[in-house]
C-alpha cells in the first residue's frame, strides 16, 4: 500500500512541476545543476542520432532520448528544448526502457521545449534503452540543436538521481 503511495505521490510531483494551471509549459522545470560533461561510465541521457540532417520544410523526423547506465530506474523527466524557427514539435510516444504500463505525463503546450516524463507503476529498469521517440517537423531547413537539461531518475521511494546530458544538432 505504501508503494502504491510513493507512486502517486511521485507522479503527483512530476506532472505539478512540469505544467503549471493553464496546462502551459514552466520555463524553469527543474532548477538543480547537471553534470554536462560526465565520463561515460555514469548515468546519461542522450538525443540520438547526435547528428540529424534535416529533411525539407513541412517533412517530419523522429529522434529517441536514450538512457545508458540506468539503474533501479522507475521514472525520469527530462527537458528537450528545440530552435522554434527551425522545428515545430508534433508528438513523443514512451520507449521500451521502463516496464510496461507506465504513465506517461503530458507535455502540455510546447513552443520550444518539451517535458519528457514517465513513471512505471510496477517495476524498475536497468541499464541502456529508450526513455522516448519525439517527432518534429521541420519549418526552416537551418542549424539548429535539440539540447536536454533536468534530466532525473527517479526509483520507488521517491529519490532522484540526475544524469549528464549529451545534445543533438540538426545540419541543413
Amino acid at each position: 500500500m505504501n508503494r502504491v503511495f510513493v507512486i502517486l505521490g511521485v507522479l503527483l510531483i512530476v506532472f505539478s512541476v512540469g505544467c503549471n494551471t493553464a496546462g502551459e509549459m514552466v520555463d524553469d522545470v527543474i532548477s538543480m545543476p547537471i553534470a554536462e560533461d560526465v565520463a561515460s561510465t555514469s548515468l546519461t541521457f542522450r538525443v540520438t542520432p547526435m547528428s540529424v540532417r534535416s529533411p525539407a520544410v513541412g517533412q517530419q523526423f523522429t529522434v529517441n532520448v536514450d538512457i545508458a547506465l540506468g539503474e533501479n530506474v522507475a521514472g525520469y523527466q527530462v527537458s528537450l528544448a528545440f530552435d522554434a524557427t527551425a522545428l515545430r514539435y508534433v508528438s513523443r510516444s514512451n520507449g521500451d526502457y521502463l516496464p510496461p504500463g507506465a504513465f506517461v505525463v503530458p507535455t502540455g503546450n510546447v513552443v520550444d521545449r518539451v517535458l519528457l516524463s514517465a513513471q512505471a507503476l510496477a517495476g524498475t529498469s536497468d541499464g541502456d534503452g529508450t526513455l522516448a521517440t519525439v517527432t518534429f517537423e521541420v519549418v526552416a531547413v537551418k542549424r539548429s540543436s535539440l539540447q536536454l537539461s533536468g534530466a532525473i531518475t527517479t526509483d520507488f521511494n521517491g529519490e532522484t538521481t540526475s544524469a549528464a546530458v549529451e545534445h543533438a544538432e540538426v545540419v541543413p
